[in-house]
């Protein structure tokens, strides 16, 4: 008895056995590469700009690590910082995070644009991996619906009303 017929029907049992030692969903190079570092987190920073002070406010959402975003919001150039806590769930991290590399946050330096006097401003500063980044304030027309794309994805993580909630609590403050 020759030993190549034992062999040919051998190979698929072994090779059943080593796929079966094997997960299924075990991530790929590609997939480590794209996962969310531990450390990301976001700080998305809003101003009205220069305005007479009953008319200026701004505010920053903080977003990551873990499970919990805020919103501290400063009703004026001085005084108390108002602050408004919300879940953020870890898809919706992911989906930001995934969001911010394909824009390049991270992998270009981002230029700023010219500057205009009292205008209102926004700027993101972002961590991942190690890795720093800053959005500018002012940035180069080519950059605006990038950067728009980003800012609008961390603002959508913040719940409905509550900015809003915010500014109203404001105006009454004002009156």
């Amino acid at each position: 008895m020759t030993l190549r017929p034992f062999l040919r029907r051998l190979a698929p049992l072994a090779a059943l056995a080593l796929l079966a030692g094997c997960p299924a969903s075990a991530p790929g190079p590609q997939a480590e590469a794209t996962a969310m570092p531990a450390d990301f987190t976001v700080r998305y920073a809003w101003s009205t700009g220069s305005l007479p002070p009953q008319y200026q406010y701004s505010y920053s959402v903080h977003l990551g690590p873990g499970s919990e975003g805020r919103v501290d919001f400063q009703p004026g150039y001085s005084g108390p910082i108002w602050t408004e806590r919300f879940p953020v769930s870890e898809a919706q991290l992911r989906a930001l995070y995934a969001t911010l590399r394909e824009r390049g946050v991270w992998d270009r330096k981002w230029a700023e644009g010219p500057a205009m006097a009292g205008a209102a401003g926004e700027w993101l500063e972002a961590v991942a991996g190690g890795r720093r980044a800053r959005l500018p304030d002012m940035p180069r027309d080519e950059d605006r619906a990038a950067l728009r794309e980003v800012y609008d994805s961390v603002t959508a993580l913040v719940p409905a009303g509550v900015i809003d909630g915010l500014v109203e609590r404001r105006k009454q403050l004002r009156q």
